[in-house]
């Protein structure tokens, strides 16, 4: 049982970061989509 949450939570963990990092990058390649379409508080500390 643990051992499957554990797997369930670092798949998601991996998810995650994938969706941190394709929404760094669409920032980076559109500065101006930041302001159009900011990042919230919660998610600001992995960006």
């Amino acid at each position: 049982m643990i051992s499957k949450l554990e797997a369930e939570m670092s798949e998601m963990r991996g998810k995650y970061y994938e969706a941190v990092h394709y929404i760094r990058q669409l920032h980076l390649a559109y500065p101006d989509a930041v302001d159009a379409n900011p990042v919230t508080d919660e998610l600001e500390q992995d960006f």
